[in-house]
């Protein structure tokens, strides 16, 4: 929500799709967004791509999440343009029980 709260009808989309080894997931928005140059970096331990200080927090929030994927055995990755939103998504097999 943070990366969302300049605009003036943020939207967040929250989806899944599955087949019969994995769940796939994505979360949307239509905030800031970021160069797309920085998908894979933005899942780095403290890096946060504001410099400026606009937008509250450490840096690990996504690095974490990405940690708690692998834990998992799943993917993710991040697809974004800057000013338009930014799009998440991840894989997690499915337990058999």
């Amino acid at each position: 929500m943070k990366f969302t709260k300049t605009i003036q009808y943020p939207k967040i989309t929250i989806g899944y799709s599955s087949s019969e080894k994995l769940g796939g997931y994505y979360v949307k928005d239509n905030g800031i967004g970021f160069e797309d140059q920085f998908a894979e970096k933005i899942f780095d331990v403290f890096y946060k791509l504001d410099k400026s200080g606009t937008y509250e927090g450490t840096g690990v929030g996504l690095a974490i999440v990405k940690r708690i994927i692998i834990k998992h055995n799943g993917l993710i990755q991040a697809h974004s343009k800057l000013g338009s939103g930014a799009a998440f998504y991840f894989t997690l097999e499915k337990k058999v029980s």
